[in-house]
């Protein structure tokens, strides 16, 4: 575990300063604790991590940012002195840290079973996050329902492997799921391995299956037509109470499809308002050059924007907002009125209440839970049947720049994508049209073959083969 003080320069305050954060590092993740303090970049000193003198009150800022460091290094010690896996959230909460208790038994010796089914419920109790134990929980039922309640530790070999997956392949389940149980399968395994339960280890290899995308995208007709449903309420001046549930999916949307728990943990301090041109204007030229400056009086444009500087929760990747101000002004209004700087915009947290990392999962689960439970009633009257969920804004947001041709590099930038995350989970398969299009067009840049036909036999036993291919294709007659 490395930790550090920074200056964070992915968000830049009103007043044009950075604030000061802790940041914690372990085996790849980074979790950011902010101090509650701020400076400019050009105050900052670096090397020695303190606020230089020519800020003001630098000496009350240092002593904050001293105070929480030395804070949260104490519950790291904590944390290494109990030998315990490192718990992010806890570590930087204000609880007692004498206060958390983990379910393990490190006592290997107490540990006599044969049984790799408690090995696995020993895995899932050295998890302190709550998605990973369901995860690891789902494994577990799979395994219970494939082999029952006892599995012998010294049967597991190559042949068990090869068997596990077999079954995996008769079960009805997607390729992604069958990849997470194979993780969770090989890590228990290991688990079992590293706490000397299992005393002779086997050394087999799992095949991953190739991996396929989630669908849980709309189609872009039925994007288009929610957007159009939208403006639809904001013209007829409609109260925005009557359709926060859209107005919220389509406030998702613009703010470049942020996820469900990131749009939640927005706050109204974080909305910056300015004027942006189309136009970056070189003023010595503006200057000096009559054609030049009546070419900029005549050809800028103005547009008013909402700027958000925030970062995904899920991987600590900056993702800069611009969102343009006049379409989304009444539900602004609306969920920033009677409310204070400090308040969350919409209302799934309270900044009075402190919450643990699964009441905060409930809680924003729940929240939207009964915003999809009125969304989908709008959704219904525009001839939408399925489900739609608020996640799914996320995803049609994506897809919706991908048919409007926008390079991947810049998507990625825009939704706070790494790698190759885009194209594996996001961007949809391309539609049965889509493919045969490309065929078509392969086809008929040149001459098509039905001309090429044409030309060999004869119009009329061309056209006869041609009907026949059409009549087989649709099954209305049998091979020939």
């Amino acid at each position: 575990m490395k930790i550090g003080i920074e200056l964070f320069k992915g968000k830049v305050l009103k007043d044009n300063t950075n604030p000061i954060a802790i940041r914690l590092t372990h085996n790849g993740k980074t979790k950011y604790k902010f101090v509650g303090v701020s400076s400019k970049a050009k105050n900052w000193n670096s090397t020695k991590k303190v606020i230089s003198c020519r800020e003001s009150e630098y000496k009350i800022k240092n002593e904050i940012i001293k105070r929480e460091y030395n804070r949260i290094a104490e519950r790291l010690n904590w944390f290494e002195q109990n030998n315990l896996e490192f718990d992010f959230d806890f570590i930087i909460s204000n609880k007692d840290i004498e206060s958390y208790s983990i379910e393990i038994n490190n006592n290997v010796s107490n540990f006599d079973s044969d049984n790799f089914i408690d090995i696995i419920k020993a895995r899932i109790s050295s998890y302190n996050k709550i998605k990973t134990r369901e995860n690891y929980q789902a494994f577990l039922n799979v395994m219970l329902k494939l082999y029952g309640s006892f599995i012998n530790i010294n049967s597991i070999n190559q042949y068990f492997a090869l068997e596990f997956r077999n079954k995996l392949d008769e079960a009805n389940y997607s390729a992604n799921h069958k990849n997470s149980l194979i993780k969770c399968f090989t890590s228990s395994y290991k688990f079992g391995v590293e706490n000397r339960w299992i005393t002779r280890p086997y050394v087999f290899s799992l095949k991953k299956y190739a991996h396929e995308a989630t669908n849980r995208d709309i189609t872009f007709e039925d994007f288009t037509k929610i957007i159009g449903l939208f403006k639809k309420q904001i013209l007829a001046n409609f109260d925005v109470k009557y359709y926060e549930s859209l107005a919220i999916f389509c406030l998702d949307i613009a703010f470049q499809g942020l996820s469900p728990f990131d749009l939640a943990n927005i706050k109204i301090s974080d909305l910056e308002l300015c004027v942006i041109s189309n136009i970056d204007p070189n003023f010595e030229a503006k200057l000096n050059d009559e054609k030049y400056q009546y070419n900029i009086e005549n050809n800028q444009e103005f547009r008013e924007v909402i700027k958000i500087r925030t970062y995904r929760a899920k991987t600590n990747t900056f993702v800069p907002i611009c969102c343009d101000y006049n379409t989304i002004r009444p539900v602004l209004y609306y969920l920033c009125k009677g409310k204070t700087s400090n308040d969350y915009l919409i209302n799934c947290f309270s900044i009075n209440k402190e919450y643990s990392e699964k009441q905060y999962h409930n809680r924003c689960g729940s929240y939207y839970l009964q915003l999809s439970n009125k969304l989908n009633p709008f959704l219904h009257e525009i001839g939408m049947s399925n489900k739609v969920t608020y996640y799914i804004a996320r995803h049609a947001f994506i897809n919706a720049l991908d048919k409007m041709n926008i390079p991947h590099d810049l998507i990625r930038k825009m939704v706070g994508h790494k790698t190759n995350t885009l194209e594996k989970s996001y961007i949809n398969k391309p539609t049965d049209w889509e493919q045969s299009e490309v065929i078509f067009k392969i086809f008929n840049q040149y001459e098509t073959i039905q001309n090429l036909e044409l030309q060999a036999k004869g119009e009329r036993v061309c056209n006869i083969q041609w009907k026949e291919l059409e009549l087989f294709l649709t099954g209305q007659i049998p091979n020939y």
